[in-house]
């Protein structure tokens, strides 16, 4: 999925990498007249349905709020895509007042149905206008109706370290990569107006902890992927997590900022690499071809000889 403009796009394929190259679906566009853009396109299947959570701006980014989108038939075809429901807490009224969401995640541990997005405060009536942090929130949701929340947003993350401090004071992005019982929320940290120094840092819990509350989260004090991590890879963030279907193996799909031979950045590109897993049981996101474990030394032999 993609979005930016005035639309939201699927891209179908065989393969990631043909998704990549696939000619983009139009699923919905922005009614004529109205100059709302679209943002952040994620798809979840939730209880064998498939949606779309994405969000809409109808101005400038002071303005962005999260939306859900239901597909009634086949997903390839425009016309099963309902309309844009706006998210809504238990009250029915909107899920940010005073503020905006994006960037709005859905994932489902013990059976119960969650989602997760970024929460800005802003005082658009004052003057200055006043811009508080961007910061991480948790709700449950009805899982026949994924824009509705059952519990109260919650603040779990809000940015409290340098790296998700640049420029502005930023944490957006989350995703969910589970692995077991440890579930691992990467969190993309810092402005996208300085893109080159946009990372991502890590979330971890237990599925029996309260996934509702700060505490029942372990925030990692420093990014697991920066513009230090892979060559001329600048600006690592804001990804998500499938399954190869060939080997089971975690994939991690995001974006990044390379830069042409004259240190000119080329703007975001998307990207695909392969999650490889520390002895420590977290995720290592930043392993290149080159570090990477030589395929014909896969499997070893050793041939003890006792005399």
């Amino acid at each position: 999925t993609s979005s930016g403009g005035y639309q939201v796009l699927l891209r179908v394929g065989d393969s990631l990498e043909g998704a990549f190259k696939a000619v983009p679906i139009v699923i919905y566009t922005v009614p004529e007249g109205e100059k709302y853009s679209t943002w952040a396109a994620e798809l979840h299947v939730v209880m064998g349905v498939p949606y779309i959570f994405t969000a809409l701006c109808p101005g400038d980014w002071r303005t962005v709020e999260s939306v859900v989108l239901r597909c009634n038939g086949e997903i390839e075809d425009p016309n099963a895509w309902e309309a844009p429901r706006y998210v809504l807490k238990p009250n029915g009224r909107h899920c940010t007042e005073g503020g905006i969401s994006l960037d709005m995640t859905y994932f489902c541990v013990n059976g119960v149905h969650y989602v997760m997005w970024s929460d800005r405060k802003i005082r658009l009536d004052k003057d200055p206008v006043e811009i508080e942090p961007a910061d991480v929130y948790i709700a449950t949701v009805d899982p026949s109706a994924p824009w509705q929340m059952t519990t109260e947003p919650r603040c779990i993350l809000r940015p409290i370290y340098g790296w998700d401090r640049y420029e502005t004071e930023v944490d957006e992005g989350p995703y969910l990569l589970r692995r077991g019982d440890d579930l691992f929320i990467t969190i993309s940290g810092s402005s996208t107006g300085m893109a080159d120094l946009y990372d991502l840092g890590l979330l971890h819990a237990k599925a029996g902890d309260n996934l509702l509350t700060p505490d029942g989260w372990e925030w990692l004090p420093y990014p697991l992927l920066t513009k230090e991590s892979v060559e001329n890879e600048y600006g690592p963030g804001h990804n998500c997590f499938v399954k190869d279907e060939e080997t089971g193996d975690d994939l991690m799909v995001y974006h990044a900022v390379p830069h042409d031979k004259n240190g000119k950045p080329l703007g975001r590109k998307p990207g695909i690499r392969r999650v490889h897993w520390g002895k420590n049981g977290y995720p290592y996101l930043e392993m290149t071809p080159d570090r990477d474990l030589n395929p014909e030394l896969k499997t070893i032999y050793a041939k003890v000889v006792i005399k």
